[in-house]
């Protein structure tokens, strides 16, 4: 039976949801199940991103570099999402693009030096395609690495922010609108 890193990925966000970190930590160290070769080891953290990325490739149908979690976790994301983007950024994902925009984003703020001018292309493409959870979660990840990514130095983020969280305003307000309540109290 073929397990699938969608399969691997739920067993262990199951496993992360039963158990304290600090004794999946231990059972995964003792009993190896994060090694490749003897000599290749993967902490938790570092296996959880490489699983939850090959989870989003997989699930969107694009092609992985390797099958084995460890040499996965261990690649180098950055250059992975801009390979992804040259070969599939213009490609029509049939309802997944904001999907994909969103996971190079994450991937490249892996990068301990993200490169700001591929982050900027991301955010413009969210921005261009009216993708607002996209654009928003990659706002707060871009929150959260602030210092790393030098944000003083991004000074077309805030146009960018600005443009998007007025789309994304637009969109909610036009959602909640749209809905048919039946009593009408929307305050």
């Amino acid at each position: 039976r073929t397990l699938t890193f969608s399969m691997r990925h739920r067993a262990l966000r199951t496993a992360a949801f039963l158990f304290p970190q600090k004794v999946l930590e231990r059972i995964v160290y003792e009993d190896k199940y994060l090694s490749g070769s003897p000599d290749e080891t993967c902490s938790l953290k570092e296996c959880s991103f490489g699983i939850f990325v090959a989870k989003e490739i997989e699930e969107m149908g694009l092609p992985l570099p390797h099958s084995d979690l460890v040499r996965l976790s261990s690649m180098d994301f950055a250059s992975y999402a801009r390979a992804l983007w040259r070969n599939y950024g213009s490609r029509d994902m049939k309802g997944s693009k904001g999907r994909m925009l969103l996971l190079l984003f994450q991937m490249s703020l892996r990068n301990p030096q993200p490169d700001t001018e591929f982050l900027r292309t991301l955010l413009s493409e969210m921005n261009r395609h009216a993708l607002p959870r996209s654009l928003f979660l990659s706002i707060e990840a871009l929150s959260i690495h602030r210092k790393r990514v030098g944000l003083d130095r991004f000074e077309t983020v805030q146009t960018i922010v600005e443009t998007g969280m007025k789309f994304f305003v637009s969109a909610l307000v036009f959602e909640i609108s749209g809905a048919s309540w039946d009593d009408g109290n929307i305050d």
